[in-house]
């Protein structure tokens, strides 16, 4: 590859142009204490659909006809007046795939049922945090679409697998305040670059949809668009592996924000967009941690928000004091973003974020964007 020289305030956030969101995802309660009904509806009202239920056999008939994503369910409630709702859940294939997330006094960790039924259940030990049960909403729904991943083909398998079982290990250990591996971080990526060459990156797209971690799913996305970049220069495998690790980890810092932001369907206020706003410090300082890390992955974290007509953040860049490499992480983002399908905003199509990127003018390379389009039309 030649030498690379030396939510966006220039394309569109947290709405949707045309006032169109998805609509909430409908999460079963079941609990029969008005304060915790009340602390869990201020939690979770504003990103689902909160059904509330002070009994498990009413909870039961509903589960049947409207099928929520999940339920959420007080261990008390269950045991004294669950009308038997576990038990005929774990048993009946209607309702058997619904999972159930158990707030328990005492209890933590996954539940499997001991009677052949695969019914897979998580007890979740209080006092429960908004970030921890957000985490835990979005690892239990999304353990069926990995559960899919089986079905796809192997080389799109592996990619999958292997960066999302190294996404878990990153959350943790920068939760933990840990040291990442640099070389466990590029080994996960050593597959995708594989996906590409091969032309198998369309079934790591779409083995992506309906998984319910947005910050993991947008990661990936735009790893794989800088490994489709990247593959329009025919450069080594190598250097598509290192673009492909910077986007990977380009919105590392975004595990530091409160998932309550990250994930609001609604206009952020200027304080939530500050936040926003650090993910990218944020991601430099995780990235400045790693022991031997490619300054090439620091680049992409630090530019891709940056813009050439001066209007991006964090440090307002303009023109050629924007590295080749951002410019392409810029494009790769924003093509990401505007094509995620997301708590805020229905995903556009390919056709419709070209146009809209186009439509940025001089805030992203045009010349670089036409580049890009060929190579993902291809």
């Amino acid at each position: 590859m030649q030498s690379m020289h030396s939510h966006q305030s220039s394309m569109p956030g947290h709405e949707h142009p045309s006032g169109e969101r998805p609509s909430r995802k409908l999460i079963f309660l079941i609990d029969n204490q008005p304060n915790r009904i009340q602390k869990t509806r201020a939690l979770l009202g504003d990103l689902y659909d909160l059904r509330v239920f002070e009994d498990g056999g009413s909870a039961l008939a509903a589960m049947y006809d409207l099928q929520p994503l999940i339920a959420l369910v007080d261990e008390r409630t269950l045991s004294k007046q669950g009308g038997g709702i576990h038990r005929t859940k774990c048993n009946d294939k209607r309702i058997k795939h619904i999972p159930f997330i158990i707030m328990s006094d005492g209890h933590e960790g996954p539940f499997l049922a001991g009677d052949g039924s695969g019914a897979i259940d998580h007890f979740l030990k209080r006092p429960i945090k908004i970030n921890m049960l957000l985490d835990h909403i979005a690892r239990t729904v999304s353990h069926k679409v990995e559960k899919s991943w089986e079905k796809l083909p192997h080389a799109a398998h592996k990619t999958l697998r292997c960066m999302a079982d190294q996404f878990d290990l990153i959350a943790k250990a920068v939760a933990n305040n840990t040291p990442l591996d640099k070389s466990q971080i590029t080994a996960s990526c050593n597959p995708l670059a594989d996906c590409v060459r091969e032309n198998q990156h369309k079934y790591v797209l779409l083995g992506l949809r309906n998984h319910h971690n947005f910050t993991y799913v947008h990661s990936m996305r735009v790893a794989i668009f800088m490994s489709v970049f990247a593959q329009a220069y025919n450069i080594s495998k190598s250097e598509m592996t290192l673009l492909a690790t910077g986007g990977y980890m380009h919105d590392v810092g975004k595990i530091l924000v409160a998932q309550a932001i990250l994930n609001k369907p609604g206009k952020l206020n200027d304080n939530e967009w500050d936040e926003i706003r650090h993910h990218v410090e944020h991601s430099i300082a995780i990235i400045n941690s790693i022991e031997g890390v490619n300054p090439i992955i620091r680049l992409i974290a630090e530019q891709h928000h940056e813009r050439l007509d001066g209007s991006g953040y964090p440090n307002g860049l303009n023109g050629l004091e924007i590295n080749e490499i951002g410019r392409m992480a810029a494009i790769a983002d924003v093509f990401a973003s505007l094509t995620d399908e997301s708590p805020y905003r229905h995903a556009f199509d390919p056709e419709t974020a070209f146009s809209i990127m186009k439509q940025m003018g001089p805030a992203l390379d045009q010349h670089l964007l036409t580049l890009f389009q060929s190579a993902i039309s291809d």
